[in-house]
């Protein structure tokens, strides 16, 4: 049996070929994902800074002592780092 070294190397050119595809295309994936989480991390922080603004608001504006109690047991629950606590005045 005789082997035609053509055809072998036809394959190995096509195999090559791909693999650089692949690669490319492995490359193009990673690049939309990191756009797509930090396109969610901007959204994410806009809405923080719009949730902070409105409750800020609420705070100065709405007199009602009873939200104003609740609010701040719900801060104390999930607010923990002492920096955060003391900017907010929760220690």
């Amino acid at each position: 049996m005789v082997f035609d070294d053509r055809k072998t190397s036809d394959v190995d050119a096509q195999l090559a070929k791909l693999k650089e595809k692949e690669k490319q295309l492995k490359a193009q994936i990673q690049a939309a994902e990191a756009r797509a989480k930090e396109r969610q991390r901007k959204v994410e922080t806009r809405q923080k800074i719009i949730l902070g603004g409105a409750v800020l608001s609420l705070l100065k504006n709405d007199h009602d002592d009873a939200f104003r109690r609740i609010l701040r047991q719900k801060l104390d629950d999930v607010v923990t780092r002492d920096a955060d606590r003391k900017t907010l005045g929760l220690s």
